[in-house]
Formats: C-alpha cells, sequence, structure tokens
C-alpha cells in the first residue's frame, strides 16, 4: 500500500493523503476545539471565587473559600498552563494545581473539574485515579486541590528499572500493568476516556509500587455530558496518539485509549521506544503506516496482548475489561527492561 493511500485495517476510511496533510495535523494536534458556548454548556460545577492575588511560597497559608487552610510546602511540578504545588491540611497531603487564567479558557477549566467530581461521586479514589477535593478561581488563577501522589511518573520510573536503580522483578510489573489497566477499565466504566494516557501522567507510589492515573485536563464523556467527546478533536501526544486519532475520524474515544495503552505498556516491559523516527513528521506517517518495533517480548501471550492493544484498526483492539482479564491470567519471569 502507497503511503498517499494509507487505510485503517478493517474499518472503511477514505484515502489520505500525508503529504499534503502532514503540515495541518502537526499544526492541530494538540488543539482543543469545542463548539460549545457558555449558553450551551450544563450547568456543571460551581467554581468559588476569590478577587485577591495569591503569591504562592513555601511556607505560605493558602485559604480556600470553604475556609480550609493549606499551608503550602515546594513546588513539585510546573508545566505550558500552571505549576503544582505540595501542601498539608490537618496532617494531610495534598497537591495544588495553580493554573494561569490567562492561559486556559474557562471552559477547559470546568471540563476537568467536571470529569473530577463524577469521579470522585464513584469513588475513584480507591480506584488508582487522581482524587479531587475542591477548587475555586481568582483574578489570576484557578486552584484545583487533590490528593497528593509520592514518587516518580512512569517515564522515570522505566528509566530507573531499565539501569537498576531499584529492584523490582518481572510480575512486579505485571501488578503495575495491570493496576494501570483496572484504572483505565473503571474510567471507562463510568463514561469517561482519558486521552491522554503516557507514562508522564502516571505516577508511582516507591513505597508500594501503586500506580496513579492523572491529569484529565483531556478527558472527557462519551455520553452527553459536559465535556462531550467530539470525534474531530486531535489531542493528546503524537508518540501515543492512535492512527485514527491522527487523521481526525474517532469512532470508539475507548480504543484510542487502549492504544496510547499499548504504547506504555510496550515501553515498560521493552525499555524502548515502540517507534523510532527522527522527527514528528516521521512520527505520524509511521505510525499512520504501521512502521515500528516488532513485538518480541519472549512471553507469546504477552505479545500477543500487545498487538490486540496497538491493532491499527480500532475495530480490531480489545477492550480495558479484556487488558486485565489477560493480565489476570498472566504470569512473567522475566521481561526485557530486566535484561
Amino acid at each position: 500500500m502507497s503511503d498517499n493511500n494509507l487505510a485503517l485495517e478493517g474499518a472503511s476510511v477514505p484515502a489520505f493523503n500525508i503529504n499534503k496533510n502532514l503540515d495541518k495535523i502537526i499544526k492541530d494536534k494538540n488543539e482543543i476545539t469545542n463548539n460549545n458556548s457558555l449558553s450551551e454548556v450544563p450547568a456543571g460545577p460551581t467554581i468559588k471565587r476569590r478577587t485577591k492575588k495569591v503569591l504562592l511560597y513555601n511556607g505560605k497559608i493558602l485559604t480556600s473559600p470553604s475556609g480550609t487552610e493549606y499551608t503550602i510546602d515546594k513546588k513539585v511540578g510546573s508545566g505550558q498552563y500552571g505549576t503544582v504545588w505540595k501542601a498539608y491540611s490537618n496532617d494531610q497531603v495534598f497537591a495544588i494545581k495553580v493554573i494561569a487564567r490567562k492561559s486556559v479558557d474557562a471552559l477547559k477549566f470546568y471540563a476537568e473539574i467536571n470529569i473530577l467530581k463524577t469521579l470522585k461521586t464513584a469513588s475513584a479514589c480507591n480506584n488508582r485515579i487522581l482524587c479531587y477535593q475542591e477548587s475555586w478561581t481568582d483574578d489570576n488563577n484557578y486552584y484545583l486541590v487533590s490528593n497528593f501522589i509520592p514518587g516518580p511518573n512512569l517515564f522515570y520510573f522505566n528509566q530507573m528499572v531499565h539501569t537498576q536503580k531499584i529492584k523490582i522483578s518481572a510480575e512486579q510489573i505485571r501488578q503495575i500493568l495491570l493496576k494501570i489497566a483496572a484504572a483505565v477499565a473503571y474510567l471507562h466504566a463510568q463514561g469517561i476516556a482519558h486521552r491522554d494516557i503516557k507514562p508522564e501522567n502516571i505516577q508511582i507510589d516507591m513505597s508500594t509500587f501503586n500506580p496513579t492515573l492523572i491529569d484529565l485536563g483531556l478527558s472527557c464523556f462519551t455520553t452527553t455530558k459536559f465535556p462531550r467527546c467530539k470525534p474531530n478533536e486531535r489531542v493528546g501526544s503524537p508518540v501515543f496518539s492512535a492512527p485514527e486519532l491522527l487523521i481526525g475520524r474517532v469512532d470508539d474515544f475507548f480504543a484510542v485509549d487502549i492504544y496510547a495503552l499499548g504504547v506504555v505498556f510496550f515501553e515498560s516491559v521493552m525499555g524502548k521506544n515502540l517507534i523510532n523516527s527522527k522527527n514528528e513528521q516521521e512520527l505520524i506517517k509511521d505510525i499512520l503506516s504501521g512502521n515500528r518495533t516488532k513485538i518480541d517480548t519472549g512471553n507469546m501471550q504477552l505479545d500477543v496482548l500487545l498487538t490486540q492493544m496497538l491493532a491499527k484498526s480500532p475495530l480490531q483492539r480489545i477492550t480495558a475489561d479484556e487488558v486485565v482479564n489477560s493480565l489476570e491470567s498472566q504470569s512473567w519471569s522475566t521481561v526485557p527492561i530486566l535484561q
């Protein structure tokens, strides 16, 4: 099949001209298109508002509109839109995400809050998913408080495993991936697609090796709830993007998560990238054509699982529940990342 006539296996997809569309894909890949106006958005969460400017620093006491006092400990992360601070309140540890109002559309913040509130109601805190506490806004920032997850993210964890800086068995790695899959299955059971599954969005508690799925800023409902998933949105990281996501033809949002999860699993057991491309343009072309590293873990059951998760056609991918069932039935003596 030529590069200019790629189609997903098992699906009816119009011919896709790579050379003509690559620049547009790269430009649009992280764009969140939301046609809802404020009047179209359901009532959603009530975000309390403060008017006083707040400057955060170590030892600062931040009081929320609910009256809860948070003692800021230190900054633990930063990104394009804001920072994350570790804080204490009543002998409990929290993470406070501070997002500059000028950098994020209000609807995007409301969307994440709606997702997190739904999950808290559904007891996500006990299912390896970030646990919402409260949120508010002032003239300068949005504030989102959640439980604090200690430890590195899965990207750095995998590096430590690969360089043998930590002692871990293949069975322990299987348990970590099983719990991640169970978290994704729980999300899907609530009608929520994560849409940004990657190692950086999975925290690992080093004392227990328990994973927690975080950052639901791009998550959406597959139902009519706000924020509702839209088939033409190209969001997330290109490395973990399913082919149908890159061409803006998503019919099964859960299948997109499974593909991303498959890439995460591959990196976690193989200790290397699924696709080795020189630049983003080549990466997108390789994803669409299926040009990737051979799946050969030395474990036939695991190879079959990864192949099913990484199928080019979303129709051929298995569900999160099936991933969980497969991992529960397996036993690993070793994986390439440990060798």
